[in-house]
Formats: structure tokens, C-alpha cells, sequence
């Protein structure tokens, strides 16, 4: 029975816990010139001719903050704290590949010649990369392919 006791002890604590994490996590609406300038630079150069549906800025870890701006054609980009995108999504349409790597663009230009880049996303030591036929592609932080993932 003490033991019972002390398991449903631990499984409140935990779940107070996550619920309290989940509380901490906070979306906010914000206007584009609220975003760092980077992104905002990003936007106009490589976005300018898309329409914003709407930007959040999610704050979650002890006040580390992340930004997702959303277009009326549903595409999504990703922004770090600083700036910095980290995914760019166009729900199964192409993107504009002006900030794509020249190295993954000229591979999948020869390899997939009749397929185009609708998601990427950047990790620290490579990037993800999907195509309109549904094929993934992995690349290293210089360019260079890795493999087809799937």
C-alpha cells in the first residue's frame, strides 16, 4: 500500500511538472517588423511576392524564442531566436530555392531533373531536403549528399 502511494506520488509530480512546461510555452501574434532583422530580410528577398497570413513568435526553455511565419498559400517558415531560418515549407508546392545551397540545388538538378525542393530544413550538421515526389534527401552542411532517406 506505501509503495502504491509513493508511485502515485511520483506519476502527480510528473504530470504537474508537464503540465507547468506546457503553461511556459507561450504563442504570441506578432507583427512582421517584430521579427529580427535577419528574418525580416529573408522575408523581402526571397518571400516578396508571397502574402503574410500571420507571424508567431513561440517562447518556450527559459525564454528561448522561435518564430513561424505563415503565408495565405499555407507555406511556413521557421525562424531560431536570432533570426535564422531553420525550415521553410510549402505543403507539396515548390519553393523559392534563391537561399537553397548551390550544391543541393545542382544535384538535385541532375539527379531529380523533373522535380522540384518543397521543404527543407536545416539541423546543425546537415540538411533535410523534400521533393515534389515525395523522395527525401539528406545533405551535409556543405552540400554534399548523404543519402535518400525514407
Amino acid at each position: 500500500m506505501k509503495k502504491n502511494m509513493y508511485y502515485l506520488k511520483g506519476i502527480f509530480t510528473i504530470t504537474l511538472l508537464f503540465m507547468g512546461l506546457q503553461l511556459y510555452a507561450q504563442k504570441t501574434v506578432l507583427q512582421l517588423n517584430e521579427l529580427p532583422k535577419e528574418a525580416q530580410t529573408f522575408i523581402s528577398k526571397h518571400f516578396k511576392d508571397y502574402q503574410l497570413q500571420v507571424i508567431t513568435q513561440k517562447t518556450k526553455h527559459y525564454f528561448v524564442k522561435e518564430y513561424e511565419v505563415y503565408f495565405q498559400d499555407r507555406t511556413k517558415i521557421e525562424f531560431d531566436s536570432e533570426g535564422n531560418w531553420k525550415e521553410v515549407e510549402g505543403k507539396y508546392k515548390a519553393i523559392p530555392s534563391g537561399f537553397i545551397l548551390p550544391e543541393i540545388k545542382n544535384y538535385i538538378a541532375k539527379n531529380f531533373p523533373t522535380t522540384q525542393i518543397v521543404e527543407i530544413e536545416k539541423k546543425t550538421w546537415k540538411y533535410e531536403v523534400k521533393l515534389n515526389n515525395r523522395l527525401e534527401l539528406e545533405f551535409d552542411s556543405k552540400g554534399n549528399f548523404i543519402k535518400i532517406d525514407d
